[in-house]
């Protein structure tokens, strides 16, 4: 028999016959335990805070390029034949401070500039959800439940979007995932404070 640690063994063996008896099933009686939230410390290799643009480029290579023409701060890497793009933003110190994949980015459909093979296994999240593939239930499986969960337009698409806090880290993360059907679309690592 399941050990409930708030109900006494005998409570509980008397509330299950009668739950048993009348066609109900038994369920804890102080609640179900919430899922414990996993943390996330990188995605597509990259450790937000803490890894510097030279690392980006060793794993992703050298083709990339700034997003806002005029700014060194945002950077992004285009798989035009795979339809997605990898995006990092640096502060003065070239330290990375958010990490962000994308298979809705509208920069994947300029052919005006260089282009670089994102292989799947070097875009994904530290505990390997890739965009494309995965699905919503697949984050939630993952990480938890998110701290927070709305409908809103990205780009054209609506989306759901998952957000998670992670304290111990200190980072943000956020999902988008396609509405409907739930296939991941999006998702952004980002550190926590300045």
């Amino acid at each position: 028999m399941r050990s409930w640690p708030c109900v006494r063994k005998s409570a509980a063996s008397s509330l299950i016959a009668v739950l048993l008896a009348t066609g109900a099933s038994p369920a804890p009686a102080c609640g179900a335990p919430a899922k414990k939230k996993s943390q996330e410390a990188s995605l597509a290799g990259l450790r937000p805070g803490k890894d510097k643009l030279k690392t980006a480029v060793n794993i992703h290579g050298p083709y990339y390029r700034k997003a806002v023409p005029d700014s060194d701060s945002v950077l992004v890497w285009i798989d035009a034949a795979k339809h997605r793009s990898l995006r990092v933003e640096v502060d003065s110190q070239g330290v990375i401070r958010s990490v962000m994949v994308s298979a809705i980015d509208p920069l994947i459909s300029d052919e005006s500039q260089p282009v670089a093979a994102l292989p799947s296994r070097t875009i994904a999240t530290g505990k390997g959800l890739r965009i494309g593939y995965n699905v919503h239930d697949d984050v939630t499986e993952t990480y938890g439940d998110p701290d927070g969960a709305a409908n809103s337009v990205r780009y054209g698409h609506t989306v759901k979007v998952l957000s998670y806090s992670f304290e111990k880290s200190p980072q943000t993360m956020e999902f988008l995932c396609q509405v409907p059907g739930g296939r991941l679309l999006q998702v952004t690592l980002a550190a926590g404070g300045s």
